[in-house]
């Protein structure tokens, strides 16, 4: 099913009837899938699962900004664990929270392909204009 995905995306047929019909052919093996009897309760939750998550399993070939892979937000992930444990953790829960969102909107501007700090001082300004 990967390689079907990997195809899409390749030649930009994202969002495409092609895209669609590819995607219920795939949804019809997941299902097809879960008919299987299953010896491993793990095996059977797992089919289950992707069954379930099966409208957000192909998201990735309806629109040409999502990837196929979780990647990306993995190498993110890294490096925001990397950083907690260099700085030796945090002492008290409203540290972690005022970390989580600020690393969340450094991040998510960084993906935009904006400058964070630009951004966080104009929100700053514009709240002490207000």
């Amino acid at each position: 099913m990967y390689g079907v995905i990997v195809a899409v995306k390749d030649a930009g047929k994202e969002g495409t009837r092609s895209a669609e019909l590819r995607i219920s052919g795939m949804v019809g093996r997941l299902e097809k899938l879960l008919e299987r009897k299953w010896r491993r309760k793990r095996v059977a939750k797992f089919v289950e699962r992707l069954v379930d998550f099966q409208n957000w399993l192909f998201t990735c070939m309806r629109y040409k900004e999502a990837e196929p892979t979780n990647n990306s937000s993995e190498r993110d992930v890294r490096k925001l664990v990397l950083a907690r444990k260099i700085s030796g953790c945090h002492r008290s829960g409203m540290g972690v929270h005022a970390r989580e969102i600020m690393m969340s909107v450094v991040l998510t501007e960084m993906h935009r392909g904006n400058n964070p700090v630009q951004f966080i001082m104009n929100g700053i300004m514009q709240h002490n204009l207000n």
